[in-house]
């Protein structure tokens, strides 16, 4: 529901799916660095 009413009022979001890991860490703070620099 809130990806949808994100993306019809055009407000940035990530989405974060985690799977406990050394990889999926590295990952999220890869996508938490891109998606600071958009908005």
């Amino acid at each position: 529901y809130l990806k949808k009413k994100f993306k019809e009022l055009e407000i940035p979001y990530l989405f974060v799916e985690v799977t406990y890991n050394r990889e999926s860490y590295k990952q999220l703070s890869t996508r938490f660095s891109a998606f600071a620099e958009i908005i």
